[in-house]
């Protein structure tokens, strides 16, 4: 009894198998294998009107108007923080440990913490991703030169609390409804 290529079922001797191993294949690697030199698309300004018009096309801005004034706010050894931003979004709060005599020697005798709010809430659920922009901030820690620092430099931790508005917290809502 003959069997199938390398399987175990059972061919009937009379049958033939067609292309193996009596007809081998006949394969050149080297056939269609020659390089082309790589030429990159050249871009052609389209001669008169185009769909869109005939008049150049203009970048859509959205301009980003923060609603929390930048804060710089000094940091003294032993005593605690606590800062509410000017729309009363933002909450910072430092304990009165983080900033010691020393780390405020090695700075130059000045240590500042500035807060800029750098994106606005999108007030969307982020295309359907299940996440919600409601804002960003960007927090650095500076010395007296105005060289940032590695927030390692305070010995306790920020506290960073985000007040919700109405608006947010329906969108919070539907979300997890």
């Amino acid at each position: 009894m003959d069997y199938c290529c390398r399987c175990c079922h059972p061919v009937a001797s009379s049958s033939t198998l067609h292309g193996w191993p009596d007809k081998p294949d006949l394969f050149n690697p080297n056939t269609y294998a020659t390089s082309v030199p790589y030429r990159p698309p050249v871009y052609r300004r389209p001669v008169g009107p185009t769909r869109a018009g005939s008049h150049t096309p203009q970048l859509i801005t959205h301009p980003f108007h923060p609603s929390m004034r930048p804060a710089s706010i000094a940091l003294h050894a032993g005593v605690a923080l606590s800062f509410t931003s000017s729309d009363g979004r933002l909450s910072v709060s430092l304990p009165a440990t983080a900033v010691t005599s020393d780390a405020l020697e090695h700075a130059g005798g000045v240590l500042t913490l500035r807060i800029d709010q750098v994106a606005s809430g999108s007030g969307s659920l982020a295309g359907g991703s299940g996440h919600v922009w409601l804002g960003m901030y960007f927090i650095q820690l500076v010395d007296a030169q105005g060289y940032v620092l590695p927030m390692t430099t305070l010995h306790a931790p920020l506290t960073l609390r985000l007040h919700t508005t109405a608006g947010d917290e329906a969108l919070i809502s539907r979300m997890y409804s």
